[in-house]
């Protein structure tokens, strides 16, 4: 008794706990079952409900480059697509147009023009690949940037689904906790591609009130950070008054301020991923580099064409496709949350989180393994042996008398 009176009665443990999942109630049929009637193998158990939806995250993960590093072949592609398209052919079909017209239509005077030498070419050409790798460093280092957050944000998360949530007052608490880290995920994920959270991507188990209010705030992923600590300051252990135990109360400042801090680094870490997605690389660095690139290869082929004659048109190509292909890599990894090939396939990290935090979830259990099938055969085996001599009650009674 505290004050003047008995405070408020609480429910308890188990009024707190959800219902009972189906898996669990077929295993105990099971075992109620008569011998003859259990089959060699137990039922099998339905899958639970998931947060997101599997069919829709591993489709967009298609779209994604994701590769054997050990194996060669994989790895070897010679694409030409997006802005390195047109640059790639002009420069093609220029070289083609000169060797055209150097070998067919070209009299002595002209002739001269192809008599270029290419050391200033090779000179140029070096001062060029010094900028291009420049260019890719600094497009590596803001990809590495944006990797080394989202880690420290599914770390965190993690830290919270196992510290912070079992700790809860009730499994419901722990439930709303687990679920509100993904739909924090998931509304990051969308922001940084400025986009919604799509209906399609979410589960059974995602509160849709939750995603609606996510959609509509300026600031998705805070407003979710937001509910998180809002979830978890009303969830704190308490004690109860119904007994002699006042020791669970002191636990929760300890909780909520573990939370905080979390909170903390994940906001630093969203911060930073707003960085890398808000800032360009500079334009004057990217215009210098274009415009030298474009002129180098633009009369590149004066140099070519007299020394490699029809060989030259092939030459320049492949030289053109080196430098724009890295130069178009480098501009899908610097803006890398968006669904390019090149960029971070997020949907495989959210996917990862999934089932790390769906372990966790108060419903959970294990999936059984061969060792637990054999048990349960041998137990059904040892059932069905057990009564395999049994007789009828009237024949009982009979020999009895």
């Amino acid at each position: 008794m505290r004050g003047g009176g008995p405070g408020p009665m609480l429910p308890t443990p188990q009024e707190l706990l959800p219902p009972q999942p189906q898996y669990q109630m077929t295993r105990q049929m099971y075992h109620q079952m008569p011998p003859h009637m259990q089959a060699q193998e137990p039922p099998s158990m339905p899958e639970m409900t998931r947060y997101l939806s599997g069919g829709y995250y591993e489709e967009a993960l298609a779209n994604f480059n994701i590769y054997d590093p050990t194996q060669w072949l994989p790895t070897i592609q010679y694409q030409v697509f997006g802005i390195m398209l047109w640059p790639w052919l002009l420069c093609t079909f220029w070289c083609l147009f000169w060797t055209i017209f150097y070998k067919l239509y070209a009299t002595e005077s002209q002739l001269a023009w192809f008599e270029m030498p290419v050391d200033a070419h090779v000179v140029m050409g070096g001062a060029l690949g010094f900028l291009v790798v420049m260019r890719t460093d600094a497009s590596m280092e803001r990809w590495w940037e944006a990797r080394c957050s989202w880690s420290t944000i599914s770390n965190c998360c993690l830290s919270i689904g196992a510290q912070i949530a079992p700790a809860l007052n009730g499994d419901a608490s722990t439930e709303r906790v687990l679920m509100t880290l993904m739909a924090f995920v998931v509304a990051l994920k969308a922001h940084l591609r400025d986009q919604k959270i799509e209906p399609a991507e979410l589960g059974e188990r995602m509160d849709p009130e939750l995603i609606r209010l996510l959609n509509r705030s300026a600031n998705p992923p805070l407003q979710a950070l937001k509910a998180l600590s809002a979830t978890v300051r009303v969830s704190l252990p308490r004690d109860d008054p119904n007994t002699d135990n006042h020791d669970e109360s002191k636990l929760g400042p300890a909780l909520y301020d573990e939370t905080s801090e979390q909170i903390r680094v994940i906001n630093h870490a969203v911060g930073a991923c707003m960085k890398v997605k808000s800032t360009p690389m500079v334009f004057s660095y990217i215009a210098t580099l274009r415009s030298f690139l474009l002129l180098w290869l633009a009369t590149f082929p004066m140099a070519l064409i007299g020394e490699f004659g029809w060989m030259a048109p092939p030459a320049l190509s492949l030289i053109a496709f080196l430098f724009l292909n890295v130069e178009q890599m480098a501009v899908e990894i610097e803006q890398p949350f968006g669904d390019d090939a090149n960029d971070l396939p997020m949907e495989s990290y959210i996917m990862e989180l999934e089932t790390s935090l769906m372990e966790m979830a108060p419903d959970f259990e294990f999936p059984p393994d061969e060792e637990d099938e054999a048990q349960a055969a041998m137990a059904a085996a040892t059932a069905s042996h057990v009564g395999w001599n049994r007789v009828s009650p009237d024949w009982a009674g009979r020999r009895q008398r």
